[in-house]
């Protein structure tokens, strides 16, 4: 049988999380992003493990009017949806690359690498050198990264937009 990744208990571990450290940021992100669900179904979902009901708004605007006019003990939370224009946001993370076994009825919204080649420590070791190298040098770009990462997993993408999430914040 699959593990439903979207349970309500799922959410509900997830926001106790949250709530007694914020360093648990990090991991609820990349888990999400390995979920393969939309941000608004995880958005949903967490709105309702936190005992809110959604009240979707229009826009950002609508959204701010509706919070400032609702009580502080007000169980309805504004949401706004929209389509994403910023780089890195895609609707599915893949992190498999060709030849490796990967078993997608373990879970729902979440395939597993069961079965993988090893690169050689040596090819490693050097991607983290390359790394380093650039990373040494006050005026390495986004691009140079890339490249760098591409060169190490030939099947890698990313999709430059020119706008990343703290510009649209």
């Amino acid at each position: 049988m699959k593990e439903n990744l979207s349970s309500s208990s799922v959410w509900s571990s997830i926001g106790q999380k949250l709530h007694k450290n914020k360093k648990n940021l990090i991991s609820v992100l990349l888990f999400l992003l390995l979920a393969a669900l939309t941000f608004s179904a995880i958005c949903d979902d967490f709105v309702k493990a936190e005992g809110f009901k959604k009240v979707e708004c229009d826009n950002e605007p609508a959204a701010k009017q509706y919070a400032a006019n609702m009580s502080y003990e007000s169980d309805s939370y504004p949401v706004v949806y929209f389509k994403s224009d910023t780089t890195g946001e895609k609707a599915y993370e893949e992190f498999y690359v060709p030849g490796e076994q990967i078993n997608m009825e373990r879970y729902m919204a979440l395939g597993v690498v069961e079965e993988t080649t090893r690169r050689p420590m040596e090819e490693v070791n050097q991607f983290f050198i390359d790394l380093e190298t650039l990373f040494s040098n006050e005026d390495f770009t986004k691009a140079q990264v890339v490249e760098a990462i591409k060169k190490f997993i030939p099947n890698f993408e990313h999709e430059e937009t020119g706008k990343n999430l703290d510009q649209k914040m």
